[in-house]
């Protein structure tokens, strides 16, 4: 480890399109939250529900474009900072302690060392994920570069089949005869965990990379990633509608985030944006507050009554959630302005704090 005054990961203009990615990517995991706590609420087979269907259908993708557009613009650099870890987990730590003190005021949380530590503790799996594999991606970028385009072609083949067609298949298996598998997963002893591990990020980590070193996003014309796009959500949406009269062992096998179509469809709505060529710095200014909005939105939709919204109308419904979501958003990027404003020094000279992976 070693201290440089350059900042190594100066490089070209953001591209806006997918800066714009990144806000809808994070205005969907909202919406995954307001379809994981209302649907089970609503009447099977009601407009509203099927909507709502339809939503979550497409919306589960969003972790994995996060993770592919890391693969994409990372897969060329084999070096990596302290910056860009310590601030997910300062921004973290910090929401953790401000709805910590807003549950003192209300009157919702004790005042004692076991409960701050208990609320404030930053347990976000993503960022932990995250920040692993962020240290440990310049070794599946240098294992990806060693290898021909044939080679490449035969580790996302090998891999795709191992942690995604075959886990999906145990999924289904396990959620038709109602049965929770020990021993039959290749990603672990005990189950697939919905996609939310280490061999997935990797998976579509090495997938976002391919795409940049094969040249993917070009080869694949925006109209095609349109309609593969289009494709991937029907299939989830009649997946996700014949999963109902499966037995349930938590989140449905359709949605899960190493179901196959879930990952083309992260792929097919990057190209869609990335074949977006355009540049806003409105764009790019509000696209620095997708993580924030992540993890502040969780808690803030406790104050909502969503059940009550999606009761109504059908227009009213997405109405509603379309204000919802945009609010979230903007105060998220407020939280984001502030956080910079206190933050911005230290974390710059973190990240001239540089790990050297080859001397």
């Amino acid at each position: 480890m070693k201290i440089e005054q350059k900042d190594i990961y100066a490089s070209a203009p953001r591209q806006s399109g997918v800066e714009l990615l990144r806000i809808v990517a994070a205005l969907s995991v909202i919406l995954i939250h307001v379809g994981d706590n209302t649907l089970s609420s609503l009447k099977w087979g009601c407009s509203n529900q099927i909507i709502l269907n339809v939503i979550e259908s497409y919306t589960h993708c969003a972790v994995n474009i996060f993770i592919l557009i890391t693969g994409y613009f990372s897969c060329t650099s084999d070096k990596r900072s302290l910056g860009k870890p310590a601030s997910l987990i300062i921004q973290v730590f910090i929401v953790s302690v401000l709805w910590y003190v807003g549950a003192v005021f209300s009157g919702n949380a004790p005042l004692n060392v076991r409960s701050a530590l208990s609320f404030c503790t930053p347990n976000n799996y993503f960022v932990i994920l995250f920040i692993a594999l962020y240290f440990i991606s310049p070794y599946l970028n240098h294992l990806l570069r060693s290898l021909s385009s044939i080679g490449q072609k035969r580790l996302v083949i090998i891999t795709i089949a191992l942690f995604s067609l075959y886990p999906v298949f145990v999924d289904v298996y396990g959620e038709i005869l109602g049965k929770s598998w020990f021993g039959l997963s290749s990603i672990g002893a005990w189950g697939n965990q919905q996609g939310f591990n280490i061999v997935n990020f990797c998976l579509v980590y090495i997938i976002g990379a391919f795409m940049r070193l094969n040249n993917i996003t070009e080869r694949l014309t925006f109209h095609k990633a349109s309609v593969l796009l289009g494709f991937s959500v029907l299939i989830v949406f009649v997946w996700a509608e014949c999963c109902h009269y499966f037995t349930h062992l938590g989140l449905i096998s359709a949605w899960v985030y190493h179901n196959p179509f879930m990952i083309i469809m992260a792929v097919s709505t990057f190209v869609v944006f990335h074949h977006l060529h355009f540049t806003s710095r409105v764009v790019n200014s509000l696209a620095g507050a997708a993580f924030m909005c992540y993890i502040f939105h969780v808690n803030a939709l406790v104050f909502i009554n969503l059940n009550a919204i999606v009761q109504k109308p059908s227009v009213v419904m997405l109405g509603y959630l379309c204000v919802i979501i945009l609010t979230m958003y903007i105060i998220a990027w407020f939280l984001k302005i502030l956080y910079d404003f206190v933050f911005a020094r230290l974390i710059n000279r973190l990240d001239k704090v540089v790990i050297e992976y080859y001397t």
